[in-house]
């Protein structure tokens, strides 16, 4: 029985040069703010938001997101309701 084995490249040596390629053919001038994040308790700020986006994968897609920020970052404000609130996501994604 022989038993299969993959080959480990080392890529370190390459690094400096990469570094390199990336230094001199990437770049940006400016960030351009595509979005805003809106409160999605503000009920008209978001549908407006939605509005703008087209397609209803971009929406949903949307929706999901905001949805998880806002859990996340009311955590430490009400630690119960959004554990209901975040295995409420896990249980729709799934």
């Amino acid at each position: 029985m022989s038993s299969a084995c993959a080959e480990v490249v080392n890529f370190t040596e390459y690094e400096v040069k990469i570094q390199k390629l990336i230094d001199t053919y990437v770049s940006t001038e400016r960030v351009e703010k595509v979005a805003t994040l809106v409160n999605i308790f503000d009920k008209d700020a978001f549908l407006r938001e939605l509005e703008r986006l087209e397609g209803t994968a971009s929406k949903a897609d949307t929706i999901a997101h905001r949805t998880k920020k806002t859990i996340e970052e009311r955590m430490d404000e009400d630690p119960v309701q959004s554990k209901n609130l975040a295995d409420l996501q896990v249980l729709r994604s799934t």
